[in-house]
C-alpha cells in the first residue's frame, strides 16, 4: 500500500488573541525583562469588503500616456537624427506584439512626430514644462557618454568582451 503524502497545514493570518486576565497576577522573576507594549505592530482597521478588490490610488509621478517628452539622443543608425526632438509618450507595449502592457511588464513607446520610437532607441526624459533640450541636459549627455566610453574601454582592456576589438 502506498503512503500518502501528508499535507501541509496553513497557519492562520489573524492574530492571535489576547490572553485572558486571571484572577491573580502571575508572579514575575526578577532578572527577566518586560515587553515594551510601545514596540508592538499596531494592527491594521479592517477594510470595508468593497474596498479590497480596487487598485491602488496612482502616484501623481507616474508617467501617463500623452505625456510631453524630449529625445535627449537618437542612438539609432541611417535614420534622421532626432536629437532635440519634442516627442509624446504614448505608453508601454509589447515589443513582439504591440499590445498595452502595464508600466512594469513593457517597452516605453515613444511618438515623434510621424513615427514611433521604442524607449530603447533613445535616450529621453519627461519634459511635462515643454523646454526642450536645455544645457543643463547637455552636459549631463556628455558626462554619460565620458562615462560608458571609459566602462568599454575598461571592459576591453580586462578582456571582459572577447568580441571587441581592443582599441585603445
Amino acid at each position: 500500500m502506498q503512503e500518502r503524502p501528508r499535507r501541509r497545514r496553513f497557519r492562520t493570518r489573524r492574530p492571535k488573541a489576547e490572553p485572558r486576565p486571571t484572577s491573580s497576577p502571575a508572579p514575575t522573576r526578577p532578572g527577566r525583562i518586560e515587553p515594551r507594549s510601545d514596540r508592538r505592530v499596531p494592527i491594521r482597521p479592517p477594510q470595508p469588503r468593497g474596498d479590497r478588490g480596487r487598485r491602488p490610488q496612482r502616484s501623481r509621478d507616474e508617467i501617463r500616456p500623452g505625456t510631453p517628452c524630449v529625445i535627449l539622443l537618437d542612438c539609432r543608425e541611417g535614420e534622421p537624427d532626432r536629437t532635440g526632438a519634442p516627442a509624446v509618450f504614448e505608453g508601454f507595449f509589447d515589443f513582439e506584439t504591440g499590445d498595452p502592457r502595464r508600466s512594469g511588464g513593457g517597452i516605453p513607446r515613444l511618438r515623434v512626430a510621424d513615427e514611433r520610437l521604442w524607449g530603447f532607441e533613445c535616450w529621453w526624459r519627461l519634459d511635462p514644462g515643454r523646454a526642450g533640450l536645455t544645457a543643463d541636459d547637455r552636459e549631463q549627455l556628455e558626462a554619460s557618454k565620458r562615462l560608458l566610453r571609459g566602462l568599454l574601454r575598461d571592459a576591453r582592456r580586462s578582456g571582459a568582451f572577447r568580441s571587441l576589438p581592443a582599441r585603445t
